[in-house]
């Protein structure tokens, strides 16, 4: 099986590592990304190409891999319907806006692509889910009249977002959409339906409630105070949070300073009836 990919970042990176090793008869025929930081995963040898649809029609893939930025993921899936390629698999989530949308359901339409795209929600494909729809189907839940379900993500991994590409609305379509579309699926499935109306609610912690005018103050103070270091930046982190939290955190010792994260928790209730 040929395999030609944009993007080789560190997700598509490795997501086609263990392909290769399931699957040792795949060969890697072109790559297409402006940085390629992690070629050496799939192979320093795999041929590089300045466009996609020059890759596409040099390579002329099994598959085409799109896993490239979010905002460019209509464009990469238009050239590999375009070029006719049997199997296009895109990461999540397929595109950004709702424009994108439907013009993505045009091109699906017009070259028979639903049969030939594949999208990265994983969860979809997790044990937990395979026996979910598998206990739904069977009866076992009833009939799904109501459903509440609250994502409680931790700062390790919603900071994941926010270094890189992905802090940038204009590139990801923003947090909602790129981190929360496999809740917005699951919750579809379970209630076998899309939802009429939507409501959300957010409790932002209060350290991310400080202006940006109150925080660069504040960081103009401290650095015109003391050398930057460890300890310095120990007695910064300590003065941000003794000012914004309730008075039990004032006394924390520096230790513990490094190890609290404030926990921002993101709820959403979505009627999935008419």
């Amino acid at each position: 099986m040929k395999v030609a990919t944009a993007g080789i970042g560190l997700r598509p990176a490795h997501v086609l590592s263990i392909m290769k090793e399931v699957m040792p008869e795949i060969e890697f025929v072109g790559v297409f990304d402006p940085q390629t930081s992690h070629l050496d995963m799939i192979g320093l040898d795999t041929p590089r190409f300045e466009t996609v649809d020059e890759m596409l029609a040099q390579t002329k893939p099994d598959l085409f891999f799109v896993g490239s930025p979010n905002k460019f993921h209509l464009e990469h899936i238009q050239a590999g319907l375009e070029a006719d390629v049997p199997h296009i698999f895109t990461e999540k989530p397929v595109v950004v806006t709702i424009e994108e949308t439907m013009e993505l359901g045009r091109l699906l339409q017009k070259h028979g692509g639903s049969s030939r795209l594949m999208v990265g929600l994983v969860l979809r494909y997790s044990q937990h889910m395979v026996d979910l729809r598998a206990a739904i189907a069977a009866g076992a839940l009833g009939d799904i009249v109501s459903l509440e379900a609250n994502e409680h993500i931790g700062p390790y991994h919603g900071a994941f977002f926010m270094r890189d590409w992905r802090r940038m609305e204009g590139n990801s379509g923003g947090f909602m959409l790129e981190k929360c579309c496999h809740d917005l699926d699951i919750y579809n499935m379970v209630t076998g339906s899309r939802p009429s109306r939507v409501a959300s609610s957010v409790d932002v912690s209060p350290l991310c409630r400080l202006t940006r005018r109150h925080r660069t103050q504040k960081l103009k103070s401290f650095m015109s105070k003391s050398r930057f270091g460890i300890p310095s930046m120990i007695r910064f982190i300590r003065t941000v949070i003794s000012s914004t939290f309730r008075p039990r955190f004032w006394s924390m010792k520096p230790a513990q300073v490094w190890r609290f994260t404030p926990i921002s928790t993101c709820q959403m209730s979505i009627d999935a009836f008419a």
